[in-house]
C-alpha cells in the first residue's frame, strides 16, 4: 500500500532514497536536504579561510543565506520536468 501525504508519487516510496548527510557530495552540487522538519535546496560551500557551510541562496542585498539547522539526510534534485507544449 503506497503512502499518503507528501511522499506519495504514485511511483514509490521516495523515503528509502534519503542518503545520511556525511555522504552527501562537497563539490558545489546542489541537493535537497532535510532538517527532520523541512526540506531545502542546498549546496556546501568553503570560503578562503576553509571555514565551511551548506549555503541555500543568496538574498537581494548579495548577504549568503546559510542553513541555520543541523541537516540530517540529502538526496540527488529530481530532473526538471519536461516541457508541456501548448495544444
Amino acid at each position: 500500500m503506497a503512502q499518503s501525504g507528501i511522499w506519495d508519487r504514485g511511483e514509490r516510496d521516495m523515503t528509502d532514497d534519503w542518503q545520511p548527510i556525511a555522504s552527501a557530495p562537497r563539490d558545489g552540487t546542489q541537493i535537497l536536504a532535510h532538517t527532520g522538519r523541512n526540506c531545502v535546496v542546498v549546496e556546501y560551500c568553503v570560503w578562503a579561510d576553509g571555514t565551511s557551510f551548506w549555503e541555500m541562496g543568496h538574498r537581494s542585498d548579495g548577504k549568503i543565506l546559510t542553513v541555520g539547522s543541523r541537516l540530517l539526510g540529502w538526496m540527488p534534485l529530481p530532473p526538471l520536468p519536461k516541457p508541456v507544449s501548448e495544444p
